[in-house]
């Protein structure tokens, strides 16, 4: 707990352990194991690391910041700091997590093993799978929220019961320009919505109502114990109303008639989708 390293440390073998008395600036690594400690110090890293097994990583009061994108960790990460950001270019295991501040975490798969818990705002970025492993209070936020952000809605996510509680939301590139409040999930796919007419019929003399005369699909589903999903008033600001010329009463339509839409708008971009052209059934 003495050692003081003024430059950054590169090892390669197996299980490894490294203490400093401040900050402690990790370089290329390619262990079995790690445990690096400093007494209050930062630890951050100038290579990317690649640990076979578990991490554990104390920084007391400093930062923990093992953001490059080439690390490697091939078992569960456990950090005990006052801020802490972790990537991982492929599966990253998220252990005991404890900080006084907030937590960011990005990788391709990111499982959830024990609680994250942390002070301020928890956010876990996946761009393949969301694996919650340890269920309703995996993550814990007793001062802020906690954001999962996914690449796409159907990936294979496993929620496990953490409920956000709140709609999801989608076409988000860029988590921190989050305003809507509370915990959330939020996706970047932009999915398209259609709304397709539907056949009416009338009789000569009679007025048709063909107001609602459609369908909609590509909305986003509720999931039980995650998400709240949308209404086609989350996604519209309008609300669409479709027509026809044969709807007066004096026109020839015995039996069926073709129809437009009016009335519609663009979506709304917080719920972030597309809007495909009308179309007839």
């Amino acid at each position: 707990a003495n050692n003081d390293s003024t430059g950054a440390v590169s090892l390669a073998g197996g299980a490894t352990s490294i203490a400093d008395a401040n900050a402690l600036t990790l370089d290329t690594l390619d262990v079995s194991s790690l445990a690096a400690t400093s007494a209050g110090g930062a630890i951050t890293q100038s290579g990317a690391l690649t640990v076979a097994g578990s991490s554990v990583i104390e920084a007391g009061a400093g930062i923990v910041t093992l953001a490059d994108a080439g690390n490697d960790f091939g078992g569960a990460v456990n950090v005990v700091a006052n801020r802490v950001g972790l990537r991982d270019a492929n599966t990253l295991t998220l252990g005991t997590i404890i900080s006084g501040s907030t937590v960011a975490s990005q990788a391709d798969d990111v499982i959830l093993a024990v609680p994250v818990r942390a002070a301020g705002d928890i956010l876990v970025q996946a761009g393949g799978r969301f694996i919650n492993n340890y269920g309703a209070s995996a993550l814990q936020s007793s001062g802020g929220r906690w954001l999962v952000h996914l690449r796409s809605v159907s990936g294979g996510h496993q929620y496990n019961g953490l409920d956000s509680g709140n709609t999801a939301l989608l076409d988000v590139a860029d988590p921190s320009m989050v305003i809507a409040t509370g915990n959330r999930y939020l996706f970047a796919e932009r999915p398209t919505l259609t709304l397709t007419t539907t056949d009416r019929s009338k009789i000569y003399g009679q007025v048709a109502d063909v107001g609602d005369a459609y369908t909609v699909t590509g909305l986003l589903q509720d999931v039980a114990g995650a998400y709240r999903g949308h209404a086609l008033g989350d996604a519209l600001t309008g609300t669409p109303v479709a027509g026809s010329a044969g709807c007066t009463p004096s026109l020839m339509v015995p039996v069926s008639f073709g129809r437009r839409l009016r009335g519609l708008h663009r979506p709304a971009s917080v719920l972030g989708r597309r809007l495909r052209p009308l179309r007839r059934a």
